[in-house]
């Protein structure tokens, strides 16, 4: 009878411990997927620099990233224009929720505030 309560409880202890995600820095607690309602998209934080965005239509884009923690969060992200070097760099600017599951970020255009949600680890499609 007992060995019928140890299987349940030893189960429930190694999903726990599988789910512990390090948010010891702002770099590691942004790896990830990440969810924003507006505009609608999921982003996916790589531990190789890379984010990648995907829009409500699906359309996929892949950008370096930086994360430069100042006293707010930044985002930092290289744009290009025509495929030519680097000509302007856009961040997004904002801070973790104390549980780090929500980033509230704003762009570099001073457009309203977004929310990004955390939803899992996986960092690629």
């Amino acid at each position: 009878m007992k060995a019928y309560l140890i299987i349940p409880i030893i189960l429930i202890l190694l999903v726990g411990c599988a789910m512990h995600r390090d948010t010891s820095n702002p770099e590691k607690a942004l790896l990830g997927h990440w969810r924003s309602i507006e505009p609608a998209g999921e982003w996916f934080f790589s531990a190789e620099g890379v984010l990648r965005l995907k829009d409500a239509e699906g359309n996929v884009d892949e950008l370096p990233y930086k994360v430069k923690p100042e006293d707010t969060i930044k985002i930092v992200v290289p744009l290009s224009k025509g495929g030519g070097p680097e000509v302007d760099t856009d961040f997004i600017e904002g801070q973790f929720s104390q549980d780090y599951t929500e980033f509230v970020g704003q762009n570099t255009e001073g457009t309203k505030a977004f929310p990004l949600i955390y939803i899992d680890s996986k960092e690629k499609l």
